[in-house]
């Protein structure tokens, strides 16, 4: 009887570490930035760019500098546990667009394109 409890203790043990190991996979992905390129395909130059996870509504401006009207910049997004984000431009003027429940994980490696 002790044989058999070992043995299903030891399936147990090997089946618990295979999957804590993929879960330690799944969050160090999911804690990497996501990094995606933003295109001014505008007429103006962006003074800044929000994103917010849709849920929450807490903004914060990705952008380091102006980015005039035709640019691509790159911007990192940490801890991206909500894919869908909402998007505010602002621009020189005054001028807004807003862009809502973008899926930012589906971006990675592509541009957002900013346009009127």
């Amino acid at each position: 009887m002790s044989r058999t409890v070992a043995a299903v203790f030891a399936a147990f043990a090997a089946v618990s570490a295979a999957g804590f190991a993929f879960a330690v996979g799944v969050n160090a992905q999911a804690d990497e930035p996501v990094r995606l390129e933003v295109e001014n395909a505008t007429g103006m130059a962006m003074t800044a760019l929000y994103l917010a996870p849709s849920a929450t509504g807490r903004e914060r401006n990705v952008l380091d500098d102006l980015t005039r009207a035709g640019e691509t910049v790159e911007v990192a997004i940490g801890d991206l546990t909500d894919c869908a984000h909402e998007v505010v431009a602002e621009f020189e003027g005054g001028e807004t667009i807003e862009l809502r429940k973008v899926d930012l994980c589906a971006l990675q490696g592509r541009a957002l394109v900013v346009h009127e």
